[in-house]
Formats: C-alpha cells, structure tokens, sequence
C-alpha cells in the first residue's frame, strides 16, 4: 500500500498526462485500464482520458495500450482502426514478450508463471505461438502433467509474481526432466 508505484505504471501514467496535455488527435482513451489503481484511473477520467474495454468500441483519436502489454493480435486489430496508438506497455512487460517471441519461433513451448485471468499473462499468451500454459503456482499437479516434456520449455513470469513461486515452478519442471 505505501510502495509507490512500479517503474513500468509510473512511465505509463506519466506517458498518458503528457499525451493528455499535447495530444492533437481527441479523445484520447486506453484500452482497458491503463493500471490497477482506482484512484489514478479516476485521475485520468478527470483529465478526460476515458477507458474503453473492447477493440469495436475505437473509432478514432489516440489509443493508449495499458502497462500491462496487450497480444500481437490485438495490437494489429488496433492498428486496424486507422486510431494513433501510443504503447505504454511496462518495459519490462516489453522484454518479456520479447524472451517468448524468441523461444515460440524457435518452437519451444511457454510455462508462464501467474495468473491466467491477469492482462498481463493474457497478453503473454499471444507471443507464445508454439504452445503455451499458465501455472499459477507447483501445487497445480494436473498441468504439470500436460507439459510437453520432449521440447525445449522456455519458463517466464508475470512481472509482478512473486521469485518464490517461480523457483518453486522451475523446480518442479527439472523434477520432472524438463529442458
């Protein structure tokens, strides 16, 4: 509660009041929330950056992609609405994406570690091409059991999942033989 905010939600809140202050091509909305804060999503509405959760909703302006990243796929259906597109994405979101873009074109499969209902691991899923799962911790015996174990296993997490539950994951994969 009293930590401030991360690096990756400072850059993207700093990114939309300065596009807000400048901007030429109104309105200016993000899609989906641009952070998990109530208070500065309610900021952001005051300054008239409004929050749209649905691609068909976009007609025209300024579209600013959450911290969290969104999938290739629905960056090319915004790039589709003809809309100027800032990404906000979190650095660190960014690389990321990046690491999984790498190992699915080589045909490794994804383990994400986090929450599979998070924008952030939603979006992860879209780079992960040659097969992906979620696991959100190494108690999830079942899924374990549904890993390619003859592949090469490329293991990311969501940026904000705690080291532990990580370790513990990769653990449990070289128990099993993962490579």
């Amino acid at each position: 509660r009293t930590a401030g905010f991360c690096m990756g939600v400072r850059r993207a809140v700093e990114m939309a009041l300065d596009l807000q202050r400048e901007a030429q091509l109104k309105p200016i909305v993000t899609y989906g929330p641009l952070i998990h804060n109530p208070q500065t999503l309610k900021l952001l509405a005051s300054k008239g950056i409004s929050q749209l959760d649905s691609i068909d909703e976009i007609q025209s302006g300024t579209v600013i992609i959450r911290a969290h990243g969104i999938s290739p796929h629905e960056k090319s259906l915004l790039e589709s609405k003809g809309a100027k597109i800032i990404d906000a994405t979190c650095p660190r979101v960014s690389q990321v994406q990046a690491f999984i873009r790498k190992h699915a074109q080589r045909g490794d499969f994804c383990v994400i570690v986090g929450d599979e209902d998070h924008p952030e691991v939603k979006g992860l899923m879209g780079y992960a091409t040659a097969g992906a799962l979620v696991i959100s911790g190494p108690e999830e015996t079942r899924l374990f059991e549904s890993i390619p174990l003859n592949r090469t296993i490329c293991v990311v997490a969501q940026t904000t999942q705690e080291p532990r539950t990580l370790k513990m994951v990769v653990s449990r994969l070289e128990a099993l033989g993962a490579n």
